[in-house]
Parts: C-alpha cells; structure tokens; sequence
C-alpha cells in the first residue's frame, strides 16, 4: 500500500510501559507519534487527541486491545480512495463480556434516537 502515513498512539494514562515503548519506536521511526493523557479520559478522548495533531488526509482509528484488526486497514483505504468521506465496518462477533457489552449496546440505541444519521450497532471505530 503506497500512502505516506503516521501512527500516532494516544496513552490513555496506561498502567503499564506503553509510554516508554512508543518512545523508543518514535526515535527510530518518524511516522509514530506519542502522546500521554494525565489521566484516563477514556477511549472517544484518546481519539480525539490523536485526530487533534494528526497531519494526514484520513485517519483510521483503532483501541489498544486490537479487536479491530490493523490488516483491514488496507481494505478501508482503499474504499476511502474509491471516494467515500467515511469508511466504517461491521464486526463479525464482538468479544466482549455481556456487563460490558449492555452500556455499549444503550449507548448505540441512544445515539440513534437522538441522530440522523443510521449506523449499524455492530460497526467498528474505524473511521
């Protein structure tokens, strides 16, 4: 895939030593960006900083618990070349435990009462 691209990673105050790794990828390789949250703010505030520095024409955004799959990236840069403004896709099956997966399920049935746009419920964040 020929695209001049960046990752940018957003560490939403991660326990762990994800900032010091991004760190040292960054000093290799120019195109990856980190940035760290003081605190978590959660998932929609750690894309929103990423889009907020991002430099490209598209973004693609993905969680950290990688469930969307990075090697569909391909595949939606394609349709957003193809001329779509928004590419989005539809998840086979979700991993996730039924208690986590109802407030996703309310929030999903909320924005579409108060939207006009129809998104499917099962889509992914790829954007």
């Amino acid at each position: 895939m020929k695209i001049d691209y960046e990752i940018i990673f957003v560490n939403d105050c991660s326990p762990d030593n994800s900032e010091e790794v991004v760190q040292k990828i960054s000093r290799i390789d120019k195109r990856v960006i980190g940035i760290s949250h003081s605190r978590n703010f959660g998932s929609q505030a750690a894309f929103k900083s990423g889009m907020e520095i991002a430099t490209k024409n598209a973004c693609v955004l993905l969680d950290g618990d990688l469930q969307d799959l990075p090697e569909l990236i391909e595949q939606f840069v394609e349709k957003w070349r193809e001329g779509y403004d928004v590419v989005y896709g539809r998840r086979k099956k979700r991993k996730l435990l039924f208690l986590c997966s109802l407030p996703i399920k309310l929030s999903t049935e909320f924005f579409d009462y108060f939207s006009y746009l129809s998104i499917p419920h099962d889509a992914g964040d790829f954007s």
